[in-house]
């Protein structure tokens, strides 16, 4: 990480080479939220909070050394995030496994039985397992974390409604947009419009 270097010539994301680190920062910043820090076991909601502060602080810079930098700070914050991650009080290993499994799936049609087959166990007995000791259903925490994925994609991609909606498998987008509606209490459209990410990344 210490010897690695913005790659500027390449790949072009921007006009000008500060706006080309930022972009090529905030690509970076998400790959290692979504595919280390949450498969990691850092929760999600923290992991997209990070995600923001560490976005916001790099559009305040105006050096590449100071970007590389962050970067580097980013990337060693998110690692030791995963690293220092340990299973919440009053969850057991098999639970925290499901919690797990559900987080780095929710890209697929998953179903309780899936989950169950994660921990081996029946569906009976995770589902039980799960709602002791976390309070709600497995259905509730699949559907929490592809509307968690959602606002990501709604953020940082720039996704149709309709293709979000099929790539987090759905049942259709008027089903998303009310379960979107009914847990963030604004629609999908609203929340891309209030979060504005993707219209700097343009810039």
């Amino acid at each position: 990480m210490k010897n690695n270097t913005l790659q500027l010539e390449e790949g072009r994301l921007a006009k000008t080479p500060i706006r080309h680190a930022k972009n090529l920062f905030i690509v970076t910043a998400i790959k290692t939220a979504v595919l280390g820090a949450i498969p990691g076991g850092v929760d999600i909601e923290k992991t997209y909070q990070l995600l923001d502060l560490y976005i916001q602080e790099c559009e305040a810079l105006q050096s590449l050394e100071k970007i590389q930098a962050l970067q580097y700070s980013m990337i060693l914050d998110f690692c030791q995030q995963a690293g220092e991650t340990k299973i919440p009080a009053g969850i057991s290993r098999e639970v925290y496994t499901c919690m797990n499994f559900i987080r780095t799936h929710t890209n697929e049609s998953i179903s309780v039985n899936d989950v169950a087959d994660s921990i081996q166990k029946s569906t009976s007995y995770t589902m039980k397992k799960f709602k002791t000791e976390l309070g709600f259903t497995i259905g509730a925490f699949i559907t929490r974390c592809k509307l968690e994925e959602a606002k990501m994609l709604l953020t940082y991609s720039t996704k149709s409604l309709a293709e979000i909606s099929s790539y987090l498998c759905f049942s259709s987008q008027p089903h998303f947009q009310s379960l979107f509606k009914k847990q963030y209490h604004m629609t999908p459209l609203e929340y891309r419009k209030k979060s504005g990410v993707m219209d700097t990344i343009r810039l």
